[in-house]
Parts: structure tokens; C-alpha cells; sequence
């Protein structure tokens, strides 16, 4: 973990949800992103602005444990948002939407 941030700092920080404890998912995330989704990684690793909502995951994700990050290009976008939808009721992540 990192403390990059000066003090008083806030990010727009996505929570674990609630119930994450009790969870069997080993899936931390499910999002979307028609463009620039290098930016948006970046964005979730903590090298965004601040006021960004994203995981910011160098301020708090425990460095030891390694991610495994699987990008999925959708030829018709128009279902990109059923598809999230779809992923994430199905994997149940542990921070982001939750789709039941």
C-alpha cells in the first residue's frame, strides 16, 4: 500500500460492499468502457485525478497479492451494458455494481 496522497486528500474512492466478507467471489471488479480504457485502468490503479470515481488500488489494495486483469472487446457495443450487467450478476464482484 502506498501513501502517495498529501494528508486531507479524499479520492472518489469505490467501497467494498457490504457483505463482501461473507462472499465467495474472487472476482474484485466488473466494469465497462467504449473508449480510452487505458486511461480508465489507470484510473483504477490510483493514478487518476483524485476526484475520479475509481478502486484508486495503490492507496489501499495490499501490494503482495497480484491481479489478474481480463479485457474483453465487445464487436457490437450496443450490448456492452447488458453484457457488464450480465458478467456481474453472474460473478458477484466484490467493489462496483452488482447487478441481481
Amino acid at each position: 500500500m502506498s501513501s502517495g496522497d498529501p494528508v486531507g486528500v479524499k479520492r472518489a474512492c469505490a467501497q467494498l460492499h457490504r457483505d463482501s466478507y461473507k462472499s465467495e467471489s474472487n472476482i474484485l471488479y466488473v466494469g465497462s468502457k467504449r473508449k480510452a480504457i487505458k486511461d480508465r485502468i489507470k484510473q483504477h490503479l490510483g493514478y487518476g485525478p483524485t476526484g475520479t470515481y475509481a478502486m484508486h488500488l495503490t492507496f489501499w489494495f495490499p501490494s503482495d497479492i497480484k491481479l489478474k486483469l481480463h479485457i474483453v472487446e465487445m464487436v457490437n457495443e450496443d450490448i456492452l451494458t447488458e453484457v457488464e450487467a450480465a458478467l456481474s450478476a453472474k460473478l458477484k464482484p466484490l467493489v462496483g455494481k452488482v447487478e441481481k
